[in-house]
């Protein structure tokens, strides 16, 4: 708000009441206004006095707190904005130990899966050398036999 819009305001809201009150108390304003015109200005200084206190108020709480409330709603937003980029990176983090774990879970699996196939084939392969001792053990008792 510029300074000679304030100061209007200031005159508007505190000086022309304060005038009007200090003009009503000079010795005989009242016979001089007679008896009508201080019942109309009582009238309005009824009617119009608590909306007068409630702009008052308000011209004094945009005055004093409004610009501080306004810095605060604006480090508010900085603080949020940094808050986001803060939990945005760790989820770029987390994606990438993700994608890490993908790796290492497919490499260990290749691995167990390579160290299953070498036991396996050593126990197929001593299978097959057991199989071949019984078959020739066998065929040594059958020839035996036979002979």
């Amino acid at each position: 708000m510029s300074p000679a819009v304030e100061k209007w305001l200031k005159i508007a809201f505190f000086a022309i009441p304060g005038v009007i009150a200090f003009a009503i108390t000079l010795p005989g304003a009242l016979e001089m206004l007679g008896p009508e015109t201080v019942r109309q200005l009582l009238f309005y200084t009824l009617q119009w006095g608590p909306g007068m206190l409630v702009l008052c108020a308000l011209y004094i709480l945009t005055t004093k707190f409004l610009a501080k409330f306004v810095e605060s709603q604006r480090d508010q937003a900085i603080a949020m904005t940094h808050v986001a980029s803060a939990v945005e990176r760790m989820a770029e983090r987390d994606a990438t130990e993700r994608k890490e774990i993908r790796i290492a879970l497919s490499v260990m699996s290749r691995k167990v899966d390579e160290l299953h196939e070498q036991q396996w084939g050593q126990f197929f392969r001593r299978a097959q050398d057991v199989k071949s001792i019984v078959r020739n053990t066998l065929r040594e008792q059958r020839e035996a036999g036979d002979a």
